[in-house]
């Protein structure tokens, strides 16, 4: 490496990779490669230090560079170059608004609504639809791995505890999840569910995990090679409507979904 890593950072990238359960110990239709160097988490080191720095300057730069560290970090889902170069100065305006208390946020029922209506106007098969609840769950795995990044205004001002999180987020945090939402919906099984049926298997999953944890530990890692069908169902149905799609189509799909985001 060129440089070396701080333990805070190696603990937030360990997160990442380790802790955060969005991804099981399958492989799903693709091949994982252990890196020999922490390099492979840097976006996610990364990610935070520009989140850091916006704190410490807030202004238009330190901006610019986390709305890039978002829309730059690495996804099964990439975001087409024409509609992110469209998107970022209204995404960055609007996050800059936000942390100038001047923007509302971004509701998780409302970004739950807007990407159902793109995974249905990219033909996705209807287990590619998510809910609050689901983004939620997501969100807050996200805490894990960036605390910095996805933390800030997690609670409101006067939060005691026991007090709900805020179900309102920054219009980068918003980007970030609904990414990565899409990479769970594309190659996680846990993920792969209408929403009603997810809150069942979620509700055991959890209970299994309580479960789990009342009994003697032991550990075992298995690494299962699998396909996974309804990936690529996924992959086949969204890029089978891409192709149908022009650049413009999709700079215009990104612009209807940040107006209905106020962004």
């Amino acid at each position: 490496m060129s440089k070396l890593v701080t333990r805070k950072q190696f603990l937030y990238s360990l997160a990442a990779i380790c802790t955060s359960g969005l991804y099981t110990a399958k492989l799903e239709a693709h091949q994982v490669v252990m890196p020999n160097s922490l390099s492979h988490y840097a976006p996610v080191v990364n990610l935070e230090g520009t989140a850091q720095a916006v704190h410490l300057h807030a202004d238009d730069s330190s901006i610019a560079a986390l709305s890039k560290a978002v829309l730059e970090f690495p996804h099964a889902v990439d975001v087409p170059a024409a509609a992110r170069a469209a998107c970022s100065p209204r995404i960055s305006a609007a996050e800059k608004a936000y942390f100038n208390l001047t923007h509302p946020g971004v509701r998780e029922d409302m970004l739950a609504a807007v990407l159902n209506d793109i995974a249905t106007e990219l033909g996705a098969p209807s287990f590619a639809q998510t809910s609050s609840h689901q983004l939620r769950v997501t969100r807050m795995r996200l805490l894990l791995s960036n605390p910095v990044f996805m933390g800030f205004r997690l609670t409101t001002a006067n939060a005691k505890p026991g007090d709900s999180i805020n179900p309102h987020m920054s219009p980068l945090q918003a980007v970030h999840l609904s990414l990565t939402m899409a990479d769970q919906k594309m190659f996680n099984p846990d993920y792969q569910y209408e929403p009603s049926e997810w809150e069942v298997h979620y509700r055991q999953h959890r209970a299994g995990q309580l479960q789990r944890s009342l009994m003697p530990r032991t550990y075992t890692v298995r690494v299962v090679a699998s396909t996974n069908r309804k990936s690529k169902q996924l992959v086949d149905s969204v890029n089978k409507r891409l192709a149908q799609m022009t650049s413009i189509d999709m700079v215009l799909l990104a612009n209807r979904s940040l107006d209905r985001l106020d962004m």
